[in-house]
């Protein structure tokens, strides 16, 4: 009998090491793929955990910072481009030191699935833009309540650093999904699906005159209206 129970107390310790080397090997499998949430942690995404944090202010001057560059970056093209947009915008921010990360969000695939997001905005010619994803860069923000959020930098949607759920929420898809990741992917799909990466930039500048061109060859009374709103962008945002 005695022998039975050591026996068993012995599979007992072999099953808890067992349990906890998998706990510990899916988080690190999470923290190493940058998937939503952190495991053990339903609030704060992985990528943004060791993002070192700005302050409320370098937020609001980094966001005035890049919608300065509408001359290089078509915010005012939501057609397309997002993806070059968020990788651009985050290589210009790394190289101000600036720890930065992307988030994601995908039209959900269902089943069944759900509406494809969609934007109301002066800079498309129907004043509105469907999407099956989004991206954009993130970074970490600390309020004056000491706590760490993920701030989104878009300026092809808003004027000024907004939460993800704010973002999420003007893309007017309740149930779509939200992933994040690092700097890195120029180009991913739901769940790592697919994934590309552009180290040297080459993509995205091809991408960014792509567009650029695309753009300007809309309606020649549309394509002035932007040139209007993108100096007034850029003088509001160098004052």
């Amino acid at each position: 009998m005695a022998l039975g129970l050591l026996l068993l107390g012995i599979a007992v310790a072999i099953a808890a090491v067992a349990a906890y080397e998998a706990l510990t090997a899916a988080r690190e499998d999470a923290n190493r793929n940058f998937g939503n949430n952190c495991v053990g942690s339903p609030t704060m995404p992985c990528s943004a955990e060791s993002m070192h944090p700005i302050s409320p202010e370098r937020a609001n001057s980094l966001f005035r910072e890049m919608a300065s560059k509408a001359d290089s970056i078509p915010f005012d093209y939501p057609n397309d481009c997002c993806y070059s947009r968020a990788h651009e915008m985050c290589r210009d921010m790394q190289a101000e030191g600036i720890d930065c990360g992307k988030v994601w969000n995908y039209q959900n695939p269902g089943p069944p699935s759900g509406p494809p997001l969609t934007v109301s905005t002066p800079n498309s010619p129907t004043g509105q833009v469907t999407w099956r994803y989004h991206v954009a860069p993130i970074v970490n923000v600390q309020g004056d309540d000491g706590v760490v959020r993920p701030m989104v930098i878009d300026p092809s949607m808003f004027d000024h650093p907004v939460t993800v759920d704010e973002w999420k929420a003007a893309q007017n898809a309740p149930n779509s999904v939200t992933e994040y990741t690092d700097a890195t992917p120029y180009y991913r799909s739901l769940g790592d699906a697919q994934k590309d990466y552009d180290y040297d930039y080459s993509q995205t500048q091809i991408q960014l005159i792509r567009h650029m061109n695309s753009r300007d060859n809309q309606d020649p009374d549309f394509v002035r209206q932007l040139e209007e709103r993108r100096k007034t962008r850029v003088a509001a945002n160098t004052d």
